[in-house]
C-alpha cells in the first residue's frame, strides 16, 4: 500500500490542453516515467528531499494535485509551474493578422517549466541527429535498465535517472541501448554537472544559454531546444533543426517552396512574432505537418556486438 498522498487545488484556465503540452517534455507513447490519460498526467522527478510522484487532473477550471514520496511538498511546489499556469500567452489581437490562424490552432498550449533541466536535457541530448522513433527506444531502455521505481501506487512507473547514476555509467554499456558513444559521453558529463546545470533555472535565457552551451556535445539546438520545452522561454527558436524551417514556411509562406526553406528563412518569416518565435513555433506543430516528400527512413537496427576499441575514451 503507498502512503496516504499530499494534496493541493490550484485555479486554472478552462482551455489547458494539459496532455500535450506534457508530451513536449516526454519521449513519446510508453514513456516510463509517466502516464498520460484525459486531462490527466503522472509525472516523476527526484527533488532535495528525494523522488516524488505528481498526479495533476484538469477539470472545471481547476487543477488537483496528489504527490507521493518524500519530495511530495517539493513536486506540488513545483506543479503550476510544471504545467503551465505561470505561462501567459499572448491575446489574439495583439498578434500580426498572420498568426492568429495558429494561434486559434495552438489554443490551449502553455509553456512549462520543469522542476529539474536535466531529466529534460537528457531526453535532447538522445535526440540529437536520430529519428525521433530511436530517441524514444533508447530513452525507453535507459530508464527501464537504469531508473529506480517511483513512489505511489502507479505500477512500472519510473524515476528519471539520478545524476550520480548518470555519472558512473561506462559509455560501452549504452551503445546496446542504440545511444552512440558521443552521445552517451555527453549524458556522463550531465550528470557530473547536474548541481551547476540546475541553477541556470535562475538565470536569464541569454546566460541559460551560454551555460548550457558551455557542455560539451550540448549546441544551439539542444540549448534552445530546451528552453522552449523546460524553461518555458516564448521566444527561444532551435536552430540547425533538420525539418522546423520547412514545416514553418509551410504554415507561413504558402507561396514559396518551402521545402528550400533554411534557418535564415525561417527567422525572417518568424520576426513579426519577436518575442514569442518559440511559442509561434509549438503552434505550428500542432496545426499539422506538411505533405511529406519522400518515405520515412528506416530505423537502424541496435548494436548486437561489443564496439570496438576506440569508440570512446575509457
Amino acid at each position: 500500500m503507498s502512503a496516504r498522498p499530499l494534496e493541493r487545488e490550484f485555479r486554472a484556465p478552462a482551455r489547458l490542453d494539459l496532455v500535450t503540452c506534457h508530451t513536449m517534455q516526454l519521449s513519446g507513447p510508453g514513456d516510463p516515467s509517466a502516464r498520460l490519460g484525459r486531462g490527466a498526467v503522472v509525472r516523476c522527478a527526484i527533488g532535495p528531499e528525494g523522488p516524488a510522484t505528481l498526479e495533476c487532473v484538469h477539470r472545471d477550471e481547476r487543477l488537483r494535485c496528489r504527490a507521493w514520496g518524500p519530495g511530495a511538498e517539493w513536486v506540488l511546489d513545483a506543479a503550476p509551474a510544471w504545467c503551465g499556469l505561470a505561462d501567459l500567452p499572448p491575446a489574439d489581437d495583439t498578434l500580426p493578422e498572420s498568426f492568429r490562424t495558429l494561434a486559434r490552432a495552438g489554443r490551449g498550449l502553455r509553456l512549462l517549466r520543469a522542476p529539474r533541466l536535466v531529466d529534460l536535457l537528457v531526453l535532447i541530448v538522445l535526440e540529437q541527429l536520430v529519428a525521433g522513433k530511436e530517441a524514444r527506444r533508447a530513452h525507453h531502455a535507459l530508464l527501464r535498465r537504469h531508473a529506480e521505481p517511483a513512489p505511489g501506487p502507479f505500477d512500472g512507473l519510473c524515476l528519471p535517472l539520478d545524476p550520480a547514476v548518470l555519472a558512473e555509467l561506462p559509455p560501452a554499456s549504452l551503445v546496446p541501448l542504440g545511444i552512440a558513444p558521443r552521445r552517451a559521453e555527453v549524458l556522463r558529463e550531465i550528470g557530473f554537472r547536474a548541481a551547476r546545470l540546475e541553477r541556470l533555472a535562475e538565470q536569464g535565457p541569454g546566460a541559460a544559454e551560454r551555460g548550457l552551451r558551455s557542455l560539451r556535445g550540448v549546441g544551439v539546438w539542444t540549448a534552445r531546444s530546451l528552453l522552449l520545452r523546460g524553461l518555458g522561454d516564448a521566444d527561444a527558436v532551435p536552430l540547425e533543426d533538420y525539418h522546423l524551417p520547412q514545416i514553418v514556411a509551410y504554415h507561413l509562406d504558402r507561396r514559396g517552396p518551402y521545402g528550400d526553406a533554411d534557418d535564415a528563412r525561417m527567422l525572417e518569416l518568424l520576426a513579426p512574432a519577436a518575442g514569442q518565435r518559440g511559442r509561434v513555433i509549438l503552434w505550428v506543430h500542432r496545426a499539422g505537418m506538411p505533405p511529406r516528400r519522400a518515405p520515412r527512413a528506416r530505423l537502424r537496427g541496435l548494436p548486437v556486438h561489443d564496439p570496438p576499441r576506440g569508440w570512446f575514451d575509457a
